[in-house]
């Protein structure tokens, strides 16, 4: 089989973390990028997902977004006095699994 070289330009970390990574699978740079074309020109894709953010579904601010002077410091203790009541969860009961 020819082969050929392509040359391109990256960040010097990312070629070194890159190189790391590699050479953990027991790979070269080089094999290892092969392995990625291989894979593109066997799918005609790239394998893994490439997306832009939706900019227009940003999530909602928080309720406390915009208080300032007493309105905010009024939250504040609102939030304080939940908390010391018992109404607010633990923030590790929010995390799904």
């Amino acid at each position: 089989m020819a082969t050929t070289t392509i040359t391109i330009r990256v960040d010097e970390n990312l070629k070194k973390a890159a190189t790391a990574a590699f050479e953990g699978m027991g790979l070269s740079l080089a094999n290892g990028i092969s392995v990625y074309l291989t894979r593109v020109a066997a799918t005609k894709e790239i394998p893994f997902k490439v997306e832009v953010p939706d900019v227009c579904c940003e999530p909602e601010p928080p309720p406390y977004f915009g208080l300032t002077g007493e309105a905010y410091h009024q939250h504040l203790l609102d939030v304080k006095n939940e908390i010391l009541a018992g109404n607010r969860g633990k923030a590790r009961d929010l995390i799904e699994d």
